[in-house]
């Protein structure tokens, strides 16, 4: 069943079915939200609703779902037209904006989407000479959502550790940028005589529609691809290395001590399973200070 579910929903994605709908979107600047769930048929089911002190009001039952060659559109308003749901034929779809028509209703004649950004949609309701009104719709984000931002938030910044032995320096620096999506972050490796060996440059991004956070970082003969996740004050990775090297894969874990250090644990030993702390001896961070 997982699996027909699956292909179903990758070829809807493939044949321009709105299925970026899915989630819950709010009214700029009102109480109104649209929330879409992509069922295991591969169609939307979605309501719309308002929020009044906290209570939820349905105001309309939504359904787009493909009929024959056609992808159809279906509201249906509980106090209106013996509760009958009115239907909406697509026409000319393209990857940003549906139009769905229907010439024989009153109003709306068309209810148009046009996808502006994953998170973001421009919605249009139309009658007789395309009048009617238009508005804007976000994304409600999960709360976790926040989770990568909320992680390196307060240590953004440079950070320099060395081992026990001082063979190397690494300095590692964290920045924020693009509100809560993506944060930069660059690592740079220096000899105990000062020489730059290495330099690592990447970002973490946070996925809202797929809820992941994914990682790059690159050097001059590296590319290093994974998935973060957060759990607590430690941040895990699970990576892939392209390049000349061995090593093929590798666990990494930084954890935040409370002694205002970073903690970073490594284990190369190609394991699949996660990682639970049980590395070698921690890299210890401490925060490189400035005077501006």
């Amino acid at each position: 069943m997982l699996i027909l579910t699956f292909f179903a929903k990758q070829a809807l994605a493939q044949s321009n079915f709105p299925t970026f709908l899915e989630g819950t979107w709010k009214m700029e600047n009102r109480d109104v939200y649209e929330k879409w769930e992509l069922l295991e048929d591969g169609s939307l089911s979605g309501i719309s609703y308002r929020l009044t002190d906290g209570e939820q009001a349905i105001t309309e039952y939504l359904e787009i779902r493909k009929k024959g060659e056609q992808i159809t559109y279906t509201a249906t308003v509980p106090t209106q037209n013996e509760g009958k749901g009115i239907e909406f034929v697509l026409h000319k779809p393209d990857s940003l904006t549906y139009s769905f028509e229907n010439p024989e209703h009153d109003f709306p004649q068309k209810i148009i989407y046009q996808k502006v950004s994953d998170t973001e949609i421009h919605v249009s309701v139309r009658g007789d000479d395309d009048q009617g009104f238009s508005f804007t719709m976000k994304k409600e984000i999960a709360e976790k959502s926040n989770i990568l931002i909320s992680f390196f938030a307060d240590f953004t910044g440079t950070w320099m550790a060395s081992p026990d032995d001082s063979s190397f320096v690494s300095r590692l620096e964290y920045t924020i940028s693009f509100g809560q999506f993506f944060v930069p972050v660059r690592n740079t490796l220096t000899s105990k005589t000062g020489e730059i060996f290495a330099e690592y440059e990447g970002v973490y991004i946070y996925n809202p529609v797929e809820d992941t956070i994914s990682f790059t970082t690159v050097s001059k003969n590296e590319v290093h691809t994974g998935i973060s996740w957060v759990k607590g004050d430690t941040l895990f990775h699970k990576a892939n290395i392209s390049g000349p090297g061995n090593i093929k894969s590798y666990t990494s874990a930084i954890v935040k001590m409370p002694d205002s250090t970073l903690y970073y644990y490594a284990d190369y030993s190609q394991t699949e399973e996660y990682p639970e702390l049980q590395f070698n001896q921690a890299l210890v961070y401490r925060k490189e200070w400035t005077d501006d």
